[in-house]
C-alpha cells in the first residue's frame, strides 16, 4: 500500500512537471524595445528656447542634435556635449542616453533624456523627471536651423 501511494504522488508529480514544461514552451518570448545607436533623425536640428525681453540671462538655451551627438548650451554656462549616443523610441518619445563630455565646471558622465518633437517643436527633460512628471512644466524649443 505505501508504495502504491509514493508511486502514485510520484506520477502525479511527473504529470504536473511535464504540463508545465509544456505550458512553459508554448508561450512566445517579448521582445525588447531595438536599441539603436546614434540619434534618430526625426529629432535632428537646432532649437533655441525662448526667454522674455530684455533677460539678464542672455540668449535662450540652445539644443543641437547632429547624427552623433547632441549638445546643450545654456548662456553662461559650460557646453554639455554628449556622444556615443544610442536611443529606444517609446511611442512618440525618444529615450536618449549617452555619455557627456567634460567641460569647465561639467564634470561630464552619463546623461538620460527623454525627447518628443512635434513640428518645428521640441521638449526635452531629464529621464528621471520624466519618470515623475512627464513633460508637464517642460518649456519647448523652437526649431532654428
Amino acid at each position: 500500500m505505501i508504495k502504491a501511494k509514493h508511486l502514485l504522488s510520484g506520477s502525479l508529480v511527473l504529470v504536473a512537471l511535464v504540463g508545465g514544461l509544456a505550458i512553459v514552451e508554448t508561450q512566445q518570448p517579448t521582445t525588447a524595445s531595438a536599441v539603436t545607436k546614434g540619434t534618430p533623425k526625426a529629432l535632428r536640428g537646432k532649437f533655441q528656447y525662448n526667454l522674455p525681453k530684455h533677460s539678464a540671462l542672455g540668449f535662450g538655451e540652445t539644443i543641437t542634435i547632429n547624427a552623433k551627438y547632441l549638445i546643450d548650451q545654456a548662456s553662461g554656462m559650460p557646453q554639455v556635449k554628449v556622444k556615443n549616443t544610442y536611443y529606444v523610441k517609446r511611442g512618440k518619445y525618444y529615450h536618449l542616453k549617452g555619455t557627456g563630455i567634460k567641460s569647465g565646471m561639467y564634470l561630464g558622465g552619463t546623461e538620460n533624456y527623454m525627447i518628443y518633437r512635434k513640428g518645428k517643436h521640441l521638449k526635452l527633460t531629464s529621464y528621471s523627471y520624466y519618470q515623475k512628471h512627464g513633460f508637464k512644466h517642460t518649456d519647448t524649443a523652437h526649431l532654428i536651423k
